[in-house]
């Protein structure tokens, strides 16, 4: 491990040094000097000039600014003196006193100050020259970016007599002289500029402490003031998502958005993310939300190769080899659709909670809405570059724990095939350096002998897994002038997984542009292109013999990872044979380097948008946008592979289209002084295609080994293919009245049709009402110091539609029977009267700030309620299906609060210390279910179960049945025993167990929080978040199984490992002990199971057959899932903007980065955080790959 960390970092570092250099000459060579852009106004001096000539004054103030006077001599009064006494005033100030002295004005352009004298006919005190006329020009931009701000208004204060700042931000104004100018700008602070002398000014705004005035965009795509809004949203800017360098867009919100429960499956490459938003609540496991781009919904399906969520009803996520093939479950984790998004194209993320926020776009956002909205170039004015590059290395976070006493074997005694049958577990002699033969890895069959000691070490995955890489280079290309504007992207992006010989590449193409063809009519377009592709991914199925964490559990300790590394082929049988000391495990370096899981996804989306202003109140907007792509997969089993001995290929093709058009009418008028009011009303078609077809060698594999290909099958191979269609046409509008600017009532309305559900029953209709009160505008709080105060309500309802084809009975090919082709009907029985669900959401809310920005914060209780819920349940074997499909008599209700909280605890004019805190609590409960006891999602080893009176994510599994000190069976105090160690009523391995599947624990946490503590100073940034889960449960396989095998370090401390001792009489599973072998005494009691008495005894057994029996069960490996992260760290240093400036750049920054740096939690072996399936088992750990620390550094350049 030490090794490839150090070999990673030297190549990290030429890559880095490589990058470096070139973008330091290319920014060298082509850029000189700039221009000074800083206002007069707001530069300040410390002047202290005793009757010194004027000419003199001006050499001071251009020795302490970059400004150069610019005059006619003989025109200007150089050799009179004059006094100025200034401390901390402004250059503008200080000019406007030498102008009341000698009758000068001045005129800033650019560097230099123009200077002239008024005429004698002009008066020059102040009270005569205030009505004097100049002409002030200028430009309004963002503080912070430097970005020009269209739009902007400029009011001379006390009139209406104003102007509006144009495309390029430029303005330009006849005023009297000493003139006070008020700016303004939505979502920023109003400032006053007075005027005394023509200049050009550049003006910085402020955005605004007010988080009322920010501009939100809601469903739709519709821009609307925060203060209108009468439901949560939280917005992250795209910026702080890029800045995150995190592979995978979903796992950037981590920690950041109240509410939001961010999952990752393992640290594979390209690995999926389950994001919830306000607790589970389908119980047919979609509890993802919808993902929109620029307005356009797009997919987000997990890309996996098999689930245990019901059956096979989307490509995605079907059993991609087929039951019976192998009898393994080759799952591959390929990723969520929307994790390929580029973070460096995206201009902000609103993130809409619940159905209030979401009823516009239909049941596809009943979990909520992920709004992305993309960079367009808007804004710029000319050609504008950014170059992006970072450099990444990724290691395991956390990783189980070897024991290294004991070697391979049984019962203290060594074997493996040539020898005997003990091999597979851990439980051998002691390691004491003793002459054993053993495995030879230079000649296998052949033993050879050598001292026997651990070569294994306690961190053998660590030393397995590599360090990976992370690269990722990119540029962008904007222009824009007052006709419109475009921006240009490309992006690369190439990683090495930490598993050996894992990689993945992605290529990004984004294009947005926006014309202004006429004053009334505009049109854009949007397109991205994302080209993904893998030679080898990581196989992550519970059961798969080619899960690398599962095989490197099962190596014994006095094996050695290098010698497995370099001879993983038999010698003179490279291609055929294997070598490994173990005949049903496979050698973790073959499998790794000749059983490939390879992908080529291309993926296009986008829209083509129009809008057409019908009047100065009504405007048109129509789009249409698509999503495509199609995914090639293909699997490669080597010969000799475990267990297919001949080899196998299989591969499939998938092809996905989903295609939305909307029209929307807005209605936007001031009715009086009091009312405003805004009209919405539109549609959608929504059409979506999924196609899918797929193959296999079949059980008899290759012909020729190395050849995979489908013409190489030994036998017939197996091929299947699929289709899925669904459409859904909708119908909305929506009204929003507002009452003085601080009172707002939003009503809306849509009705979907959807060809999923029966004709009588496929259209469903659902309302939102929502109220925004602004009440620090009703009121004077000035007193409380407030900046603003808000309430908020809302009430929503929305339906939900079901997958394709579960109301008519379906026919699948299955097979052939003499020739004769057999069809055979689907195990579900389908239904034809089905109705829509039914989501009824309520929230309130809080928002407030104070001390001009200084503390904020956003609360929100919230409570859903789903009903009439879709899911298949069992039938009884002698209808002839297994499930059915019905709508399930029952509610699942999700309730609890969110808590954004935002405080500054310190500013300086240099310094600035601001922290963000989200917090959140759900509660869930399913009430109602009468038609069964209880309902399986999901099944591997616990149960995901829905019980009436229970709780979503509660999971069930069986335990150890003990007795108490009162006599009392359950899970506390001696463990039961049969005379003979076992029971007719005992699991396989001969333990006593409760069948009935008891609650274990629930996957939901109490609580999650995210704590952000921002440090700047002057150039610098520092900025580290703490991710937070508290409480909540977890099922680890990794622990069960790696004890089980003797593997881990609980399967030594747990119980000791004496020496080998007989003991007279004792039984173990009904077979006396043999002399030499180890066992271990265990305190417990003997059943009666005629009376049902227990009596306290001491039962003897094998060591290996205690630590099976032990873990064999699913309450020993659960555990409390409580953690703190160190999710970022980040080290920030952006150039001047003096300097920039004089090299023509608008930006520039260097940063260090970490993510996942450290884990605080009391789970053994493993990162609590992670879930099984893709999230579809959530609380499940199933030999997940560690997931990954990330060190790197990133460099920005704009220009």
């Amino acid at each position: 491990m030490e090794k490839n960390l150090i070999k990673a970092l030297i190549v990290m570092s030429k890559h880095a040094l490589k990058i470096l250099v070139l973008q330091t000459l290319f920014i060298s060579v082509s850029f000189a000097n700039g221009t000074y852009s800083q206002s007069m106004n707001s530069i300040y001096l410390d002047l202290n000039l005793q009757n010194v000539k004027l000419e003199k004054a001006f050499e001071v103030i251009e020795q302490k600014t970059e400004f150069q006077f610019a005059y006619v001599e003989s025109n200007i009064p150089l050799h009179n003196t004059i006094t100025i006494e200034s401390k901390q005033e402004s250059l503008q100030d200080i000019l406007g006193k030498i102008s009341q002295r000698f009758s000068l004005k001045f005129k800033r352009i650019n560097d230099r100050i123009i200077v002239k004298s008024i005429p004698n006919n002009f008066k020059t005190s102040l009270e005569d020259t205030s009505q004097d006329r100049i002409k002030v020009e200028g430009k309004i931009i963002e503080e912070e970016s430097g970005d020009v701000l269209m739009g902007a208004t400029i009011q001379l204060k006390g009139t209406n007599t104003g102007t509006t700042s144009d495309f390029d931000g430029n303005f330009s104004i006849t005023v009297p002289v000493n003139s006070v100018l008020i700016i303004s700008y939505l979502g920023y602070e109003n400032k006053e500029v007075t005027v005394t002398s023509e200049e050009v000014l550049t003006i910085p705004l402020t955005i605004s402490s007010s988080a009322l005035n920010e501009v939100v965009v809601t469903a739709l795509n519709i821009k609307r003031a925060e203060k209108t809004i009468g439901y949560a949203t939280q917005r992250i800017g795209g910026g702080e998502l890029e800045e995150s360098n995190e592979t995978n867009l979903l796992s950037t919100l981590s920690g950041k958005i109240a509410g939001v429960q961010i999952t990752n499956t393992s640290g594979a490459i390209g690995g999926s993310s389950s994001i919830i938003l306000r607790g589970n609540k389908s119980i047919s496991g979609k509890n993802q939300p919808l993902f929109v781009i620029d307005g356009v919904p797009i997919s987000n399906e997990v890309h996996q190769t098999s689930r245990v969520f019901g059956g096979p009803s989307n490509p995605n996520e079907s059993g991609f080899l087929g039951e019976g093939v192998g009898g393994g479950e080759q799952q591959v984790d390929y990723g969520n659709a929307a994790g390929e998004i580029n973070p460096a194209d995206i201009e902000s993320v609103q993130v809409l909670k619940g159905a209030n926020a979401a009823a516009l776009y239909g049941s596809r956002a009943a979990n909520g809405v992920i709004l992305i909205t993309t960079k367009s170039g808007k804004g710029q004015k000319g050609l504008g570059v950014t170059l992006t590059s970072s450099i990444s290395m990724q290691t395991p976070l956390k990783t189980p724990k070897f024991q290294t006493e004991f070697g391979k074997g049984n019962n203290g005694f060594y074997g493996y095939p040539d020898l005997n049958t003990n091999i597979g577990r851990n439980f051998g002699p002691r390691f004491d350096g003793q002459i054993i033969p053993q495995y030879n890895p230079n000649a296998p069959g052949v033993p050879i002998n050598r001292p026997w000691v651990n070569r294994l070490g306690e961190d053998p995955i660590g030393d397995f897994l590599e360090a990976g890489t992370t690269f990722i280079n990119g540029f962008s290309i904007t222009n824009g002038d007052e006709k419109g504007s475009f921006r240009l992207s490309y992006t690369r992006f190439d990683q090495e997984g930490m598993v050996p010989n894992t990689d993945l590449i992605r290529n990004t193409v984004g294009f947005n542009a926006t014309y202004n063809a006429s004053q009334k009519f505009t049109v854009g377009a949007s397109v991205n292109y994302i080209n993904s592709k893998s030679d080898n991914r990581p196989n992550i199925g519970a059961k798969s013999e080619s899960n690398i964490i599962f095989t490197l559990l099962q190596l014994g300790g006095n094996e050695s990872l290098d010698e497995l590394r370099r001879n993983y082929w038999e010698p003179s049988r490279v291609g055929e044979q294997q070598a490994t000391s173990d005949e049903s495990v496979n050698n973790p370096y073959f499998l790794v380097n000749e059983n490939l899981n390879g992908n080529r996804r291309d993926r296009v989306y986008g829209n083509i948008r129009f809008n057409y202003k019908i009047t100065d109140h009504l405007s048109l907007d129509i789009k249409t946008g698509r999503d495509f792509y199609s995914d090639k997969r293909t699997t490669r089993k080597a010969f000799s592979h475990i267990p297919y001995r001949n080899g196998f290929y299989a591969e499939a093709n998938v092809f996905f289209r989903e295609d939305n058009t909307d029209f929307l009418l807005t209605y936007n008028n001031k009715l009086s002084s009091d009312f405003s009011l805004t009209l919405i009303g539109g549609g959608n078609h929504f059409n979506q295609k999924i196609e899918e077809i797929r193959g296999n060698s079949g059980v008899d594999g290759l012909v020729t080994p190395g050849f995979f290909n489908l013409s190489n099958s030994a036998s017939i191979p197996t091929a299947q293919n699929f289709i899925s269609r669904k459409r859904i046409n909708s119908l909305y509008g929506g009204a929003t009245i507002g009452y003085k600017d601080y009172l707002f009532l939003d009503l809306t309305a849509r009705n979907d049709w959807s060809s999923t559900l029966p004709k009588d029953n496929n259209s469903y209709f659902y309302p939102s009402a929502s109220l925004s009160a602004v009440v620090s505008e009703m009121f004077n709080l000035s007193a409380l110091r407030t900046d603003y105060l808000k309430l908020r309500a809302s009430y929503a309802e929305v339906g939900n539609d079901t997958d394709p084809y579960q109301t008519t009975p379906l026919t699948f090919r299955g097979g052939s029977a003499e020739g004769i082709s057999v069809n055979s009907i689907s195990g579900v029985l389908n239904n034809k009267d089905l109705i829509p669900e039914n989501i009824i959401s309520k929230e309130v809310g809080v928002e407030a700030g104070f001390f001009k920005g200084r503390f904020g914060f956003d609360v929100t209780y919230y409570q859903t309620e789903n009903e009439d819920q879709i899911a298949e349940i069992p039938l009884a074997t002698e209808s002839g299906f297994l499930e059915r499909v019905i709508n399930v008599p029952a509610t699942i209700i999700n309730k609890g609060v969110e808590l954004s909280l935002n405080v500054t605890p310190l500013k300086t004019p240099s310094f600035t210390w601001d922290v963000t805190l989200n917090w959140a609590k759900n509660e869930n409960e399913v009430k109602d279910l009468t038609i069964l006891d209880r309902i399986t999602l999901a099944e591997r080893w616990i149960n995901l179960d829905i019980v009436d009176g229970g709780s979503f994510g509660n999971f069930y599994g069986d335990y150890l049945l003990r007795v108490d000190q009162n006599g009392n069976l359950g899970r506390e105090g001696l463990q039961i025993f049969r005379p003979d160690g076992r029971s007719e009523e005992s699991d396989d391995v001969g333990n006593l167990v409760d069948e009935a599947k008891p609650l274990l624990g629930n996957a939901t946490p109490d609580w999650i929080a995210g704590i952000q503590n921002s440090f700047t100073y002057k150039n610098i940034n520092l900025s580290f978040l703490f991710d937070i889960n508290k409480g909540g449960e977890v099922y680890s396989r990794t622990y069960v199984v790696g004890n089980q095998l003797g593997s881990l370090e609980e399967s030594v401390t747990l119980q000791r490992r004496d020496d080998p001792v007989a003991v007279q009489g004792a039984i173990d599973n009904g077979q006396t002990v043999e002399s030499g072998e180890q066992w271990v005494a265990l305190q417990g009691a003997l059943l009666d199971s005629d009376t049902g008495e227990t009596t306290p005894t001491t039962i003897y057994a094998r060591t290996s057959n205690f630590y099976r029996r032990y873990f064999d069960n699913d309450a020993v490996g659960t555990f409390d899932r409580t953690f703190v992260k160190l999710r970022e760290l980040k080290l920030t240093y952006s150039l001047p903007k003096p300097f920039l400036k004089k090299i023509k750049l608008q930006d520039a920054n260097i940063s260090l980065f970490g993510r996942n740096l450290l884990l605080w939690d009391d789970v053994p072996h493993i990162d609590p955080e992670v879930a099984g399936y893709s999230g579809e088992l959530p609380g499940g750990e199933f030999f997940a790959i560690p997931s990954a620390r990330s060190i790197g550094m990133s460099l920005n350049v704009k220009f």
